[in-house]
C-alpha cells in the first residue's frame, strides 16, 4: 500500500516541476535511457512540443553543447530567423527518390485515373530515374534525364531503340513528376522546366491509314460470318516473364465493333465498356454515351450517331443482356484482329476476280492490305482515322470536327487524324483559276510601268479629258528607255520641288471641272513627292 501511495506522490511532483507553456521555449534537458550510456536531449520546439533525441555521445559537456544548439535553433525559428518551410522542402530534397516516386504514383491513383495509364506513368519514370543513377531530386537534372532518354534511343543487343514520339511519352512523365515535387513544395526549382519535346514528325514509326468504304464494308462481312481468327498474345506472369498466349472475338462482336467504331470514333477500349444503357437509339439525334470512368480524357462524353446506325443496332441490342459490354473485346488485341480480318477479306476478294488478268491487277493494288507500300498501317485504331477523316472531308468546321473526334485541340484532328487522298485533292483543284496565258508576258517592271499607264489612261477619261495617245505605244513597250510620257527614274525623285518629276506632274495632269485654277493627276508620287 505504501509502494501506491509513493507512486501518486511521485507523479504529483513531477507535474509541480513541469515548466509552464511560457518556459518550454527555452527549457532542455539531458538524460539517459535504461542503461544506455550515451545522452539523450529532450527541449520544447518552435510549436511547444517537446522533442526527444540522442545526442550520440556519452561526453556530458558535448551532450550540453548539442543540446544548447538544438534549444538555439527552436528559438530561431520561434521568431523567424530560420524559414521552417525552406527546411521543410530541404527534407523532402534529400529524401531519396524512389520514395517521392511512390508518393507521387500514389497521388496520381487516387485522383481515379486508369490502372494502364498510371503504371505507364510509374514504369517510365523509374526507368529514367535508373538509367540517370539519380538517388534524390538533385541527381534528376535536365541533362541526365537527356542522356537517359539518349540511351533509350541506342537500344541494345535484346531491344529496340524508341522513337521520338516514344521518348516524348518518357519526357512528359518525367516532366509531370518534378512539376509536381515543385507544387508540393518537395523541390525549389523543377529541374525539368526548360526542356522541350522531340520533333516526332520527323521519326514516325507507325503511321496509320484510314479504311475505304468499300474496305470496311467487306471487313465487316467477313467478321460477321467467318470463324474467330486466333491472335497470338505475349503477356507477362507473376514473375514478370514473358508467356505466349491466344485469344479470340467471337464473329457477331467483332463486326459490331467495327460498326461502332467507325461510326462513333470510339477507341478500343472505350467500346469494350459499352453496355445496352450506353445507346440512346429513339433519342433525336440517337447517341452512343462513354462515361468519364472510361473515357481517356476523363470526361462523359455523349456521341451523336446516324440514324442509320441507330436502325442497324436496335436489333441486335435487344438480343444483349443487360449490365454486360455489348462487345467483349480482347484487352489491347483489337489491331491484331482486325489484321486478321483484313487479310481474309483480301484473300476472298482475290480469289473472286474472274480472269487471271483482272487478278493479276488485283494483286498489284494496296486494296484491304493492312500496311501499305508507304508503310501505313491499318489497324483497329485506324477506324477512329476512319471516322474523323469522313467527318473532316463532310465539310464540317474545325470546331465540330475537334468536338466530335473528341480532341483537346484541333491540331489532332486536322494534322494527324483526318487523311486527304490524291482523289480529293484533285477534286480541290478544280475550283482554282487557270492560268492560261491571256496577254503578252512582260517583265516586272514593265507590268508596274503598264499598270501606271493604265492608272493615268482611267483617270483621264473619268475627269473628262481623252486619253494620251502615247498610252498605247507605253502599254506594250518592251525595253527599259524612258519616254516622254514615263516618269523620270528614282534618282530624280531626290530632287527639290521644280526638278524633272514636277515638271512630268504638270505637263500630264488635266483641269478637273470642280477644280477650277488647280490641277489633277493620278500619280501618287506627284501628289507625294516623299514617295
Amino acid at each position: 500500500m505504501a509502494s501506491k501511495s509513493n507512486r501518486v506522490r511521485k507523479t504529483r511532483t513531477s507535474k509541480k516541476v513541469q515548466p509552464a507553456a511560457a518556459e518550454r521555449s527555452s527549457a532542455g534537458s539531458l538524460y539517459r535511457k535504461g542503461n544506455s550510456a550515451s545522452w539523450t536531449a529532450a527541449w520544447w520546439d518552435h510549436d511547444g512540443k517537446r522533442r526527444e533525441k540522442s545526442t550520440r555521445t556519452s561526453d556530458r559537456a558535448a551532450a550540453e553543447r548539442i543540446l544548447r544548439k538544438y534549444v538555439a535553433d527552436a528559438a530561431l525559428r520561434r521568431e523567424g530567423v530560420i524559414d521552417v518551410r525552406v527546411e521543410a522542402v530541404a527534407k523532402f530534397e534529400a529524401m531519396p527518390l524512389r520514395k517521392q516516386l511512390d508518393d507521387f504514383i500514389a497521388d496520381v491513383d487516387a485522383r481515379g485515373n486508369t490502372n494502364d495509364a498510371v503504371d505507364a506513368l510509374e514504369s517510365r519514370i523509374a526507368r529514367l530515374i535508373e538509367l540517370a543513377g539519380a538517388a534524390t531530386i538533385a541527381d534528376f537534372t535536365s541533362s541526365a534525364v537527356m542522356h537517359a532518354i539518349q540511351r533509350l534511343r541506342r537500344g541494345g543487343a535484346d531491344a529496340k531503340g524508341i522513337s521520338l514520339a516514344t521518348a516524348n511519352h518518357y519526357l512528359s512523365a518525367a516532366k509531370s513528376f518534378t512539376r509536381w515535387l515543385l507544387r508540393e513544395r518537395r523541390a525549389f526549382i523543377d529541374p525539368l522546366v526548360a526542356l522541350r519535346g522531340f520533333n516526332a514528325a520527323t521519326d514516325r514509326r507507325r503511321v496509320r491509314r484510314d479504311l475505304l468504304g468499300e474496305e470496311l464494308l467487306l471487313v465487316i462481312a467477313e467478321a460477321e460470318t467467318e470463324p474467330a481468327p486466333r491472335v497470338r498474345r505475349m503477356e507477362r506472369d507473376g514473375e514478370k516473364k514473358l508467356v505466349e498466349s491466344f485469344t479470340r472475338m467471337t464473329a457477331p462482336h467483332r463486326a459490331w465493333a467495327y460498326r461502332i467504331a467507325a461510326g462513333t470514333g470510339f477507341r478500343a477500349g472505350e467500346i469494350a465498356t459499352l453496355t445496352r444503357a450506353s445507346f440512346s437509339l429513339d433519342s433525336e439525334p440517337p447517341t452512343v454515351t462513354v462515361e468519364a470512368s472510361h473515357s481517356k480524357r476523363r470526361r462523359r462524353d455523349v456521341q451523336p450517331i446516324r440514324p442509320e446506325l441507330a436502325d442497324l443496332l436496335r436489333p441486335w441490342l435487344a438480343t444483349r443482356p443487360d449490365g454486360v459490354p455489348v462487345c467483349p473485346m480482347p484487352e489491347k488485341k483489337g489491331a491484331m484482329l482486325l489484321r486478321a480480318d483484313m487479310e481474309a477479306a483480301r484473300a476472298r476478294w482475290l480469289a473472286a476476280a474472274t480472269t487471271a488478268e483482272e487478278r493479276a491487277e488485283r494483286e498489284k493494288s494496296e486494296f484491304l492490305k493492312p500496311v501499305d507500300a508507304q508503310g501505313r498501317v491499318a489497324d483497329f485504331h485506324g477506324l477512329r482515322h476512319t471516322y474523323i477523316s469522313w467527318v473532316v472531308a463532310s465539310g464540317a468546321s474545325v470546331k465540330t470536327a475537334q468536338e466530335l473526334a473528341r480532341h483537346s485541340t484541333p491540331n489532332l484532328t486536322i494534322g494527324r487524324y483526318s487523311h486527304t487522298r490524291m482523289s480529293e485533292m484533285t477534286a480541290a483543284l478544280g475550283a482554282v483559276p487557270g492560268l492560261a496565258p491571256t496577254s503578252v508576258l512582260r517583265s516586272g517592271s514593265d507590268s508596274a510601268s503598264t499598270a501606271r499607264t493604265s492608272a493615268v489612261a482611267s483617270a483621264e477619261t473619268s475627269a473628262g479629258a481623252a486619253p494620251n495617245e502615247a498610252s498605247a505605244v507605253d502599254a506594250v513597250r518592251v525595253d527599259n528607255t524612258p519616254s516622254a510620257n514615263e516618269p523620270p527614274p528614282k534618282s530624280s525623285r531626290r530632287k527639290a520641288l521644280g526638278g524633272p518629276l514636277d515638271e512630268w506632274g504638270r505637263r500630264h495632269a488635266t483641269r478637273s471641272g470642280n477644280a477650277d485654277g488647280r490641277t489633277r493627276t493620278a500619280d501618287l508620287r506627284v501628289m507625294n513627292p516623299a514617295l
